[in-house]
């Protein structure tokens, strides 16, 4: 049998033939005023060709000049991605931006522009969109709407919070008191482990206010229900209501809010927490943020209020941009605080104190993958008189995860995290897996 071989330089040859083609047609379009022909020609080859810069390029002039922002600011990121210094891309997407009334990041790219010396017609081009969008702006309030739903499949290993002992040795008073009730061993029988699947739906939605100058206000409904497929009385929903304001100048930003939110285990409504936090953030290069927060919240336990506690912490944050074309995020936090015990908690008061690590790899526009590690510390104030000890804890959680940003609003991502509960009394130590693979849908 004679077996035949084409080489694979003439599949290449081939395929940047059909692109040159595909190119030199939108350009003819493009010179002739067609921009919707040019774009319809394009669109349907831009999976094949997407990492292709001209061919990006081309297929948002067209689709900007056809009337579709949306799609074009979308294709413009991915230009400036690999080519941040691409002038022509950058005024696409500052264009992009104006015709989508997002004014402040339309304001943001033409700037950006001036700084790369444009000549004389494209100057006067970009010092009439900011005249413009000053105009617009300028002692004008606005309303800003957007907000996400979501769906996930995913797998718990614990899903009761179950320790890591089946059986648990107390002090020995206690051990003979189990006894004396009739126990074999003096030890405290638990209920072992639950894994279960899981399906979880959320919504998010946000309202703002913008104000002219440094202020917005802003409310936000958030609301999920988790769904187990073994162990249903651990299935929970929940839903969080908010307001806040943001007030940003220059490279300062302030960011306050009051929360409320409910949870609910089976068909009971476990707890309640009324919280309020502040955040001031500086900016001290366009690489470097670093900043602060404080947060308080009143915690109710309503089938267990021995629990109930107000919970404050403080704690300092920053982060940094790593590299250009592919960065890496770097952001870390450290805080402090108390859970101040209100209804008698047999342990008393308890302190806190723990860290965060978090990095982020920005392959490109639509893939990013993401690590962290957090770690904390707590000590109760009285001992336990069951265990005849002074309960501490240590808990230690590290997460990797993957995001797949299909388009600018949609996306698909999956997280494997891992968390170690470790204390001096038995009863406490626990261990949880989880992975799930979720989609979001984003709209505004």
């Amino acid at each position: 049998m004679l077996c035949l071989s084409i080489p694979s330089y003439l599949y290449a040859s081939e395929k940047t033939e059909a692109l040159n083609a595909l190119k030199d047609k939108a350009l003819f379009y493009l010179a002739q005023g067609q921009a919707e022909k040019a774009y319809q020609t394009l669109k349907p080859a831009e999976l094949a060709y997407s990492g292709d810069a001209q061919f990006n390029y081309l297929l948002g002039i067209s689709a900007i000049d056809a009337g579709h922002p949306g799609d074009a600011s979308w294709i413009f990121e991915r230009v400036v991605a690999v080519m941040p210094h691409h002038a022509g891309a950058r005024m696409g997407m500052a264009r992009a931006f104006f015709q989508l009334k997002d004014y402040e990041n339309a304001r943001k790219e033409f700037l950006l522009l001036k700084t790369m010396s444009p000549p004389e017609s494209a100057s006067q081009a970009i010092e009439k969109y900011l005249a413009e969008i000053d105009r617009i702006t300028e002692k004008k309030s606005t309303w800003l709407f957007n907000g996400l739903v979501y769906s996930a499949v995913g797998h718990d290993s614990n899903v009761n919070g179950a320790p890591t002992s089946e059986k648990i040795l107390p002090a020995p008073w206690m051990q003979l008191f189990l006894t004396v009730l009739g126990s074999p061993d003096g030890t405290i029988a638990i209920d072992q482990e639950k894994s279960s699947a899981y399906l979880e739906v959320g919504t998010s939605n946000k309202a703002t206010y913008k104000k002219p100058e440094t202020w917005s206000f802003w409310g936000q409904v958030k609301a999920k229900n988790k769904e187990l497929q073994r162990y249903n009385e651990f299935s929970s929903r929940n839903i969080e209501l908010a307001i806040g304001s943001l007030w940003v100048k220059d490279s300062h930003s302030i960011n306050s809010e009051l929360g409320l939110s409910y949870v609910w285990r089976g068909s009971t409504l476990n707890n309640k927490i009324l919280s309020l936090q502040s955040s001031y953030s500086y900016s001290l290069n366009p690489r470097t943020l670093v900043g602060g927060y404080l947060f308080l919240a009143d915690q109710q336990y309503l089938e267990s209020s021995s629990n109930n506690g107000v919970l404050s912490t403080v704690g300092v944050s920053g982060s940094y941009i790593w590299g250009q074309y592919r960065p890496v995020v770097l952001q870390g936090n450290f805080y402090a605080g108390q859970d101040k015990a209100v209804s008698s908690r047999p342990e008393g008061d308890k302190s806190l104190f723990g860290s965060r690590v978090g990095l982020q790899f920005i392959y490109n526009q639509q893939h990013s993958f993401s690590t962290s590690v957090s770690w904390s510390d707590s000590r109760y104030a009285k001992e336990n008189s069951i265990f005849e000890k002074t309960r501490t804890e240590q808990q230690l959680s590290y997460a990797l995860g993957y995001t797949w940003s299909v388009n600018k609003s949609f996306s698909l991502s999956t997280r494997i995290s891992r968390s170690d509960t470790d204390s001096n009394i038995a009863l406490y130590d626990s261990e949880k897996s989880e992975i799930f693979l979720r989609a979001d849908y984003v709209y505004q």
